[in-house]
């Protein structure tokens, strides 16, 4: 009679945990959805920064693109018996036109001095388009824990940052002056600080142990899309109508957003505590019954509700704070590896591809500087992808420091590349070098630093303080990435490139040894486990069963 009551006993337990297994992975589909509609947002910053590398040369030139020009050359070269008398008369032919569908003569006056305006667009104001987009991103992302207080992160995703997005791109199509698109750049980045500060928050407050770093990794993966996708645009577009088409992407947000719960912790914050519950039984793909007969596998999902249901209870002034070592240390980490994660030097790459592309392939013309910008972006997405993959099965702090590792690598040997040209040593056995450590450069950074950072600063930091720190840890991140594309040219006249980039390489060993003395292991880890990091002077604690 027990063994049947035993076998019976068995044979319950065995179809509950089948039950279940099903339902986890119900659940991880709908938190991979929502965690995509949330970070969505961040193609549109990959956009905002993008958008300069090849919207300058279309100021500067009107509307030529360079798909265009590059028809152009092709056209001339099957064509050397057309004369340039022929062409310049077609060309006032195509003007006689346009200015006899009525065009008033002000209007036309207005336009051309519009145009040399643009033409005339000078080196310093070109890294201030550039520059203004980070700069608002600092301000952003210092401003931002007082909207993602009152309404929330998903709120602030949707009533602030996709609306100034529109708002920005539409003022940059329509800009009659360089000031309008210096406004337009600065809101833009407004926008990109304060849904850069949310995403990362709401995904650490929703997600299950096992999803949450690979899901944190995706506003890094679409950032690199948006990228892609602006350089793509330029290629094709003028700049006016590339900032048209960039905010024609934003508009999803405003059909997606509202089906999208908001963060349970944020709405335990505000007492609603009914909400709360309904918002994480969304996200984490139960049903009411289905919550009820599963009622013994919730030690995790009770355990994530306290930490929650604690939220206000447990904010305390910026005095008590410091007194905490473990909330002190925690912040040190996280804000070190803001500053490290640019002192490696990935936006001097980034804002200046082309230069350092053309210097890579010895002088080749095969490739023409906006393919190479399409290049440098299909690496990123790729490698972004890879990182995916690796995130759970290597771990954060492993991935960081092998990242860490081939981008000194990777800067080092590109510094003693240009060393080598400056010296005029014989490099053309050595002229695969050069673009090869571009290469593994981005490579390195793509699959580690540059999508984990979030990740880390969301799991580091307790529930006590993340709502206050991170967004101040995105601005100080912000504040260099302007910082590293302003003095990059200044470091080049300086330090001269090998100097330059020695310099890089030498912060990535520094911060390949803050990384291995005080990150700790985020993965599979809990808020407490963590924590608990801190408290014991910097010891690992053992890892606890992905929920």
């Amino acid at each position: 009679m027990m063994d049947e009551e035993n076998l019976s006993h068995d044979s319950s337990s065995s179809a509950s945990a089948k039950t279940y297994r099903d339902l986890e992975d119900d659940k991880k589909w709908k938190q991979i959805l929502i965690a995509l509609a949330i970070s969505y947002i961040c193609i549109s910053g990959g956009n905002l920064i993008g958008y300069t590398s090849s919207a300058i040369p279309s100021i500067r030139t009107g509307s030529s693109v360079p798909f265009l020009r590059i028809l152009e050359n092709e056209i001339t070269m099957e064509s050397k018996d057309v004369s340039l008398t022929d062409v310049t008369y077609r060309i006032q032919e195509i003007d006689n036109i346009l200015e006899s569908t009525g065009s008033e003569k002000v209007e036309t006056t207005r336009l051309n001095n519009c145009n040399k305006e643009f033409a005339e667009l000078t080196d310093s104001q070109a890294s201030w388009i550039g520059g203004l987009g980070p700069l608002g991103a600092f301000f952003g992302s210092l401003l931002a824990p007082i909207p993602i207080k009152i309404l929330g992160p998903k709120g602030v995703i949707l009533k602030l940052g996709s609306y100034v997005y529109v708002l920005s791109w539409f003022i940059t199509a329509l800009a009659p002056n360089l000031s309008y698109i210096y406004i337009s750049r600065f809101l833009g980045g407004l926008a990109m600080g304060t849904t850069f500060s949310a995403v990362p928050i709401y995904i650490v407050e929703t997600a299950s142990l096992k999803l949450r770093g690979p899901l944190g990794t995706l506003s890094q993966f679409l950032f690199t899309i948006g990228v892609l996708m602006s350089f793509v645009f330029g290629y094709f577009l003028d700049f006016r109508t590339s900032a048209l088409v960039s905010g024609l992407v934003v508009l999803p947000n405003f059909i997606i957003l509202p089906f999208i719960p908001e963060s349970p912790t944020w709405l335990l914050s505000k007492k609603k505590i009914g909400e709360a519950e309904c918002a994480f039984r969304k996200i984490r793909g139960f049903s009411m019954e289905e919550f009820q007969q599963l009622s013994h596998h919730r030690i995790s999902l009770d355990d994530d509700v306290d930490s929650a249901s604690n939220y206000s209870a447990k904010q305390r002034s910026s005095k008590s704070l410091l007194r905490s070592p473990k909330e002190v240390r925690s912040i040190f980490v996280v804000m070190f590896l803001c500053i490290f994660q640019q002192l490696t030097g990935i936006n001097a790459v980034n804002f200046y591809t082309v230069t350092i592309f053309e210097i890579a392939a010895g002088g080749n013309s095969f490739l023409d500087g906006h393919s190479s910008a399409i290049l440098v972006a299909l690496v990123f997405c790729l490698a972004n992808v890879c990182s995916y993959l690796l995130i759970e099965r290597l771990g954060r702090k492993c991935l960081l420091i092998v990242s860490t590792t081939f981008i000194s690598l990777s800067a080092f040997s590109l510094g003693t590349y240009f060393y080598l040209l400056e010296t005029e040593y014989d490099t053309s056995s050595l002229s695969f070098v050069p673009l090869a450590s571009l290469v593994t450069f981005v490579l390195a950074f793509s699959i580690g630093y540059g999508p984990l950072l979030y990740v880390i600063v969301a799991e580091v930091l307790s529930s006590r303080v993340r709502s206050v720190v991170t967004p101040v840890a995105v601005g100080v991140n912000w504040l260099c990435v302007f910082l590293v594309a302003k003095t990059f040219p200044g470091l080049l006249q300086a330090l001269q490139a090998y100097g330059a980039f020695w310099m890089y390489g030498s912060f990535s060993v520094v911060s390949l040894l803050f990384t291995i003395a005080f990150v700790p292991e985020t993965k599979g880890k809990s808020e407490k486990q963590i924590q608990d990091f801190f408290v014991n002077n910097n010891k690992s604690v053992p890892s606890t069963v992905a929920a």
